[in-house]
C-alpha cells in the first residue's frame, strides 16, 4: 500500500505502477490542499473531499482498498494551524465534521477503512493532550459504528512502534478496552 500516492484528480500514476508492485491499499484524505480543511472552512474541506473522492474511485477501479484519513480532511496535516477537536471543551465543530464526512461517504456509496486520526503522537497531527485525543477517538468511533456499522475502523496509526514503554500505546489500549472502542 501507499499513502498519498495519487494525483489530486486520481488520474496518475499509470495503472501498471500499482499492478507491478501488487499494490492493495491507498491511504489519503486530501492532505495539504488549499491550506486547510474543515476546521478552516467548508470550502477548504470540499477541496480536500473532492481529491479524496477522486482517489477513492481510482483505488476501487484498481481493485484496492481505500483507507480514509479524516485528520487531513479536518486540516491537521502538519502544515496548517487549525484548532483541534474538543478544544476548550467544545465538540460541536468536530461533531459537525464527522456528520458531514459520514454523510459524504454514504452519499457516494463508499466502502472505506477508517483510520480515525493519523499519528496522534506527533504534534503536527495532534497538538493537544492524549486525554483529548482519547475523547476524540471514542466520539469518532461511536459515530462510525452508528452511521456505517459495516465499515472497518483501523489504527491507531501511531508514529512510533508499539511497545510497553511507548507512552501512546498503553493508555490507548487501556482506553479502548475500558470503553469498548477498539479498532477492528
Amino acid at each position: 500500500g501507499m499513502i498519498y500516492g495519487l494525483t489530486v484528480d486520481g488520474s496518475q500514476p499509470p495503472d501498471h505502477f500499482f499492478k507491478d508492485i501488487k499494490w492493495h491499499f491507498e491511504r489519503a484524505g486530501g492532505a495539504q490542499l488549499n491550506g486547510g480543511g474543515y476546521a478552516t472552512s467548508l470550502a477548504e474541506y470540499r477541496t480536500r473531499w473532492n481529491a479524496t473522492l477522486a482517489q477513492y474511485k481510482r483505488t476501487v477501479a484498481l481493485g484496492g482498498t481505500f483507507v480514509i484519513l479524516p485528520h487531513d480532511l479536518w486540516g491537521a496535516d502538519g502544515t496548517t494551524s487549525t484548532g483541534f477537536p474538543g478544544d476548550n471543551g467544545s465538540w460541536t465543530q468536530f461533531d459537525n465534521f464527522v456528520n458531514q464526512l459520514i454523510s459524504d461517504v454514504k452519499a457516494n456509496n463508499m466502502t472505506v477503512e477508517w483510520d480515525l486520526w493519523n499519528e496522534p503522537d506527533l504534534s503536527g497531527f495532534w497538538g493537544r493532550s492524549q486525554s483529548q485525543y482519547l475523547q476524540m477517538w471514542s466520539r469518532f468511533h461511536a459515530a462510525v459504528r452508528a452511521g456505517l456499522p459495516g465499515q472497518l475502523i483501523v489504527g491507531p496509526s501511531i508514529a512510533n512502534p508499539p511497545s510497553s514503554s511507548n507512552s501512546s500505546w498503553t493508555p490507548f489500549l487501556n482506553h479502548a478496552k475500558a470503553n469498548t472502542v477498539a479498532p477492528d
